[in-house]
């Protein structure tokens, strides 16, 4: 039996997860160790992949997924949310992700619909937004969002989401606008 929490209940358990002394980089480490070996595990020939990282928690957990796919051959390249590139508004365990991401040869970018569009990827690793995310979406996730649904379906990109599809609000029934289109959503609590 799978059991998903609603989003407060995962709120509890990340706050206890703390107070219970362990780092929140440590848990941002571990979701994307095991996201990058959900992906491995169906995708054993991965040659490359495509993340997209907003400036908070999802994005932290994104870019450790990076990593954890450089370390095991993977080309891996990032997006990076604009807000993030600066680190001036990334939360702080998150910047520490980015900055482990750094011992790899892991290209860093802003994320735009350029940097999008001339992305070779055979996957998409979706960590824009997490689950703090409320509707409505922003002008340019909304933008961000509807070229990546675009080019999964012309290009054939497979997309993982971490947590839920971006766009969509946890616990709510309704599709607020866009929302990213995943092929798989790796959801990680406990």
């Amino acid at each position: 039996m799978t059991h998903v929490f609603r989003a407060a209940a995962i709120k509890q358990l990340d706050d206890a997860t703390q107070r219970a002394g362990l780092p929140l980089e440590w848990v941002m480490d571990a979701a994307g160790r095991e996201t990058a070996r959900v992906i491995l595990e169906r995708e054993p020939n991965l040659r490359s992949a495509l993340i997209v990282c907003g400036k908070g928690m999802n994005g932290g957990d994104g870019l450790a997924c990076a990593r954890w796919l450089a370390a095991a051959g993977v080309g891996t390249r990032v997006l990076l949310h604009p807000q993030s590139v600066a680190h001036s508004q990334m939360i702080n365990p998150s910047s520490q992700m980015l900055s482990a991401l750094g011992a790899y040869d892991v290209p860093v970018l802003e994320l735009a619909i350029a940097a999008l569009e001339d992305s070779p990827a055979e996957i998409v690793v979706d960590a824009l937004l997490g689950l703090s995310f409320r509707a409505p979406l922003r002008a340019f996730e909304a933008q961000i969002i509807a070229r990546l649904n675009a080019l999964r379906s012309t290009r054939g990109w497979r997309v993982y989401a971490l947590d839920l599809p971006s766009g969509l609000e946890a616990d709510s029934p309704l599709i607020p606008g866009a929302a990213v289109e995943s092929d798989l959503t790796v959801v990680l609590e406990g």
